[in-house]
């Protein structure tokens, strides 16, 4: 049983499941090729996508360690909101031993895994069963399986998202002539809302606020997260 064989084949299900929902996909691969991690955020930072989810298949020295879990970004509420929809929803749908929702994190108090530590939008890493576990791995490679498995999976992304509505802003209803514009630039992380939950898009803009923004825009924020990507594999070998 080959994890990435299992990823793929469950992802590409889950997208079409989505699709079927009327939700927008991005796919950070569709064939047996190796994307780099920084190119993955990268893209998904291109496509302004408001959500980050990566399936994988676990594994353990433990033969009895059996379940799903799901990983989300300690410093960020919307990620733990993600985690926790696809963890229940894949529980509900499949039955599978409920490992929860939790962080990891690196000496430094950072999340250990890149993926989380460098998507600026809110991300989860699935760990849907364990390919080392008698009783999870008889089921993973099933079409039965992977049908259940994509429909919780897909109704979990598909209630984070949403459907049309106004947004992450609740001063901008979906009436608005820049409800479009402003959810864009809240998904590419461009501009941030205020801790009260609204945009203010009347208030006036600074020159440090245009700077960060402009900042974002530019891509070089992707730059900086590469090197630290190629700074690791090097500290690695």
């Amino acid at each position: 049983m080959v994890e990435k064989e299992l990823n793929l084949s469950l992802a590409l299900k889950v997208r079409a499941e989505l699709e079927r929902l009327g939700v927008e996909v991005v796919m950070s691969r569709e064939g047996d090729v190796d994307v780099p991690l920084s190119a993955r955020i990268e893209q998904a930072c291109r496509a302004g996508v408001a959500g980050f989810l990566s399936i994988h298949h676990n594994s353990a020295s433990n033969s009895e360690a059996r379940g799903s879990e799901t990983f989300y970004q300690a410093d960020k509420e919307d990620s733990r909101s993600l985690a926790s929809l696809v963890q229940k929803a894949l529980v509900r749908s499949t039955g599978l031993n409920d490992r929860g929702i939790k962080t990891r994190l690196r000496g430094d108090g950072q999340d250990y895994y890149y993926i989380l530590r460098a998507a600026p939008m809110a991300a989860a890493i699935c760990e849907v069963g364990f390919v080392t576990s008698r009783s999870d791995a008889a089921r993973l490679g099933t079409p039965a399986f992977k049908e259940m498995a994509a429909a919780g999976l897909a109704s979990a992304l598909r209630e984070f998202v949403g459907q049309g509505g106004a947004g992450p802003f609740l001063d901008v209803p979906a009436t608005h002539w820049a409800v479009q514009e402003v959810n864009w630039v809240a998904r590419k992380r461009l501009m941030n809302g205020y801790p009260d939950g609204l945009f203010h898009g009347d208030d006036p803009v600074t020159r440090y606020q245009l700077a960060v923004a402009l900042y974002r825009l530019s891509g070089e924020q992707m730059v900086d997260a590469q090197k630290e990507c190629e700074a690791e594999k090097k500290a690695k070998s």
